[in-house]
């Protein structure tokens, strides 16, 4: 998204360059404290399933919704809304913890799992979007479908388990 969006906004939406910068800034406005909270919403919501679907969800919805805007202030609350759903970053770097019956070797392979497919989305997005758009010969186009792909995330949540169990209860 933040590869493309200004090129997006400026050839297709008429939003110059001078506000698009500023404006994916918003994506942080809502990301850090959104980081933050996460910690203490992963040990409030125990339902791990719900904690990563939801947010997938609203990733889709708020990337396609962000495609079609032009409006800058819809933008700013769209972009803020982005980065909010990162909300569920803790809960995903903390989930190799709470298999049951996961031994340390099993833990460190699932995190290295875990960091090796958030690089290879971050390194493919652009390719995929570029190919899409050359393809169609629309950066729009390329833009929703890899929104669309982001949508994988809330059918990974139902391969989570359901719950969180606590170190406790393992031993």
């Amino acid at each position: 998204m933040v590869t493309f969006l200004p090129t997006l906004w400026l050839e297709e939406q008429g939003v110059s360059l001078a506000l698009g910068g500023p404006l994916l800034g918003f994506l942080y406005y809502g990301l850090i404290p959104s980081g933050l909270f996460g910690g203490f919403l992963a040990h409030k919501v125990q339902n791990r399933k719900l904690l990563l679907g939801v947010p997938a969800l609203f990733n889709v919805l708020f990337g396609v919704a962000i495609t079609v805007t032009s409006n800058p202030i819809l933008l700013m609350f769209l972009i803020t809304g982005l980065g909010i759903v990162w909300v569920a970053t803790p809960a995903i770097q903390v989930l190799p913890f709470e298999f049951p019956g996961i031994k340390p070797r099993e833990v460190a392979v699932i995190s290295s799992l875990v960091v090796t497919c958030s690089g290879l989305g971050f390194a493919t997005g652009p390719v995929v979007t570029g190919l899409v758009a050359q393809l169609t010969g629309s950066l729009q186009t390329g833009l929703v479908t890899l929104c669309l792909f982001t949508g994988l995330g809330i059918a990974v949540s139902a391969f989570y388990p359901s719950y969180a169990q606590k170190a406790t209860e393992r031993m």
